[in-house]
């Protein structure tokens, strides 16, 4: 499965690209910040941490300029068969049952 958020602003430029998923990346100075206070641009967490959340679902996230302006953002999961992880559950829910009356 495949979702993508498009937006019409200025892009995002190649160097910013190479690093904006990185932790505490903040492209409105080109370096880590971390530091508190510059709300308007943000703390440099939130790409970092949709990316270990959709990576750790067996999933990719990446962003893509759209010309003539503006980028994409797209993230993939696997598809699971809702029925096996459906029976998965019941079948450790029963193994929790039978422990606690054990």
């Amino acid at each position: 499965m495949r979702i993508a958020v498009a937006d019409e602003g200025p892009g995002i430029s190649e160097e910013d690209r190479e690093h904006i998923f990185d932790l505490f990346y903040n492209g409105s100075t080109g370096k880590p910040s971390g530091k508190s206070g510059d709300f308007k641009r943000g703390m440099g967490l939130g790409l970092s941490l949709c990316r270990s959340i959709v990576e750790v679902h067996g999933g990719t996230l990446e962003v893509r300029n759209a010309p003539p302006h503006g980028c994409v953002f797209s993230f993939t999961l696997p598809a699971v068969d809702a029925n096996a992880l459906m029976s998965e559950a019941r079948r450790q829910d029963e193994g929790r049952t039978e422990e606690a009356r054990g």
